[in-house]
């Protein structure tokens, strides 16, 4: 009973400080997905919080709303809901747990090979059913993409991981 009553105190806590602060992009809507299960309602506050930082610029190396790297943008994310992760893609990926493909929710992380054959180098947070946002590259700003489909992110996939 008393870990059901932290839960929720801590979900209402993240609802909060997620309404509370604004990114780049001001109030944030976040469409409902379907998608259920123990780290569903987590997963969801890690797509609202991500949606926040929608519209910041691609900043290498970058953990801020000032500019995010793709890894900086989900380090950001999950340290904001008082979650620690790695810093870099290559290390993230070995946090969590992973998922097979087509089994992924919002929140999970998707893990892409890009200028390695073994080590993945470009990550999003999973958004939906084939999308994910993401901090893509050099003059570009966090947006949500299709990866499901896409002839250049699709055959990259490399892990899906879920956190929580």
């Amino acid at each position: 009973m008393k870990k059901i009553f932290r839960t929720r105190v801590l979900f209402a806590l993240c609802i909060l400080t997620a309404t509370l602060f604004t990114g780049c992009s001001g109030l944030v809507v976040v469409e409902e997905t379907g998608f259920i299960g123990s780290s569903g309602e987590f997963g969801k506050l890690v797509v609202k919080r991500a949606m926040k930082y929608k519209g910041c610029p691609y900043k290498y190396g970058g953990t801020d709303k000032n500019g995010f790297d793709c890894s900086g943008l989900v380090y950001r994310v999950f340290s904001d809901l008082g979650v620690t992760l790695a810093r870099s893609s290559k290390d993230q990926v070995k946090e969590g747990r992973e998922i097979p493909r087509g089994k992924e929710r919002p929140g999970d992380l998707i893990f892409f090979l890009i200028a390695s054959k073994t080590k993945p180098s470009h990550v999003g947070i999973v958004v939906s059913k084939g999308k994910m946002i993401h901090s893509p590259s050099s003059g570009k700003k966090v947006r949500i993409s299709e990866y499901s489909g896409n002839p250049y992110w699709e055959p990259k996939i490399f892990k899906i991981i879920r956190i929580k």
